[in-house]
């Protein structure tokens, strides 16, 4: 199958207009090596009359298409090489319609600094940061019960147990920051509830 037809319905998805339609406009661009104007104005009959905006739309859809496939193969052979793509990792991939969820699966994976969570999970507070999310124990009543199991234990150990659930803290707020259902979530709310509020300043006038 070519990468045409592959991506028919991918564009169908983010057009208004039919499978044919867009079948005919990929072709007389990639095919035949027809500019938009000319497809406007000289093959409406094969288009359906379709007007140089939509044309424009369709093919920078199919651009987007082939991008987000390039983007794809990259990060599951990164992925690969980290060996860390397992079949639920291949699963997100192969599922994802837009390069934003690519990027959120793969941010986690890109090469950086050592975070806070990071030297954490070195310090081995990684099941801390496990209990505190299960337990419905209190902070005090963990740090009875199970404080002596993360202080002072192993090479470049923490030395109290505040210290030891501010690591287990850094090591959640990772977890969170890349959980894809949570970035979803958070762009929702933020494009149904947020609101821009603009001010005039105060000296606007003496800018130039």
């Amino acid at each position: 199958m070519s990468l045409i037809e592959e991506s028919l319905h991918f564009i169908e998805k983010k057009q208004t207009v039919s499978q044919s339609q867009i079948r005919t406009i990929l072709q007389l661009a990639f095919d035949e090596d027809c500019t938009v104007p000319f497809i406007a104005r000289y093959r409406k009959e094969k288009t359906g009359n379709l007007d140089e905006t939509i044309i424009r739309e369709i093919l920078s859809s199919h651009d987007e298409y082939c991008e987000i496939i390039k983007r794809k193969l990259f990060i599951s052979e990164t992925i690969e090489k980290a060996g860390k793509l397992d079949p639920e990792m291949k699963r997100l991939i192969e599922e994802a319609e837009t390069l934003r969820r690519l990027e959120d699966i793969y941010a986690p994976f890109k090469a950086k600094r050592k975070t806070k969570a990071q030297k954490a999970i070195e310090r081995g507070l990684e099941p801390l940061a496990d209990l505190i999310l299960s337990t419905s124990l209190s902070l005090e009543e963990l740090e009875k019960q199970k404080g002596s199991e993360f202080v002072g234990v192993g090479e470049d150990s923490v030395s109290s147990f505040k210290d030891a659930v501010e690591g287990a803290r850094d090591i959640l707020i990772y977890r969170f920051s890349h959980d894809l259902e949570i970035k979803e979530e958070l762009r929702s709310l933020f494009w149904s509830k947020g609101f821009l509020v603009s001010k005039k300043q105060t000296d606007a006038e003496k800018i130039k």
